[in-house]
């Protein structure tokens, strides 16, 4: 008997918002992530809600509930407002980093220009080192980090949490075992399969 849990994502509500990175009104869904138990990969029993976020229909950057509050007038606000993909690839990275001891000079160059190259952003070499000292002083996995946002962003977000990872983990030329583990355990907290690593890796070659 095949049997086991993974996490499916059910739409809600819809309506209009301001999209801090389309930079105007769009429509919008509203997704909670809910986990099930399956039987022979059905999905039967609904269990714990993971997350539920706000999805733009246009650039499918997902946000919090506090975007909807955002007003038309509030440009500082919007630009200040970060997308959940954007946090979760700058705090995977540094997790990464961090996975073999040592903070290598061209990983945090790399971790600047995956950043900027993914997001669009002009983060600093400053910005990224700030993550880097704080997200070991929490300590943090990259399997309890990424657990507890995977309620937050959707397949795509994780795809391209997944992608900066793996460039992140290549920067300094050189892919050991502690940075193969990080990466595995990223892909089972994002309920990554098989199939869509092998079509991410597929994309990321190309």
């Amino acid at each position: 008997i095949i049997y086991g849990t993974r996490g499916l994502t059910l739409t809600g509500a819809s309506g209009d918002f301001l999209c801090p990175s389309c930079g105007g009104e769009q429509p919008y869904k509203r997704k909670k992530v809910r986990r099930f138990f399956t039987l022979y990969f059905i999905p039967l029993i609904p269990l714990d809600l993971l997350g539920e976020y706000i999805e733009c229909a246009n650039c499918k950057n997902t946000y919090n509930d506090n975007v909807l509050e955002l007003a038309a007038s509030a440009e500082a606000e919007r630009e200040a407002f970060e997308s959940e993909y954007e946090r979760a690839i700058r705090k995977s990275m540094a997790i990464m980093v961090l996975a073999d001891g040592v903070i290598d000079e061209s990983e945090v160059d790399a971790m600047t220009d995956i950043f900027n190259s993914i997001t669009g952003k002009e983060a600093s070499r400053e910005e990224m080192l700030s993550e880097i000292e704080a997200t070991k002083k929490e300590g943090l996995s990259i399997e309890r980090y990424l657990e507890s946002i995977n309620g937050l962003v959707n397949s795509d977000g994780k795809e391209l949490v997944v992608k900066a990872l793996i460039s992140i983990a290549y920067a300094d030329g050189e892919f050991d075992e502690t940075e193969q583990k990080t990466l595995f355990e990223a892909l089972s907290a994002l309920d990554i399969t098989e199939s869509h690593f092998e079509r991410i890796m597929n994309d990321f070659k190309n």
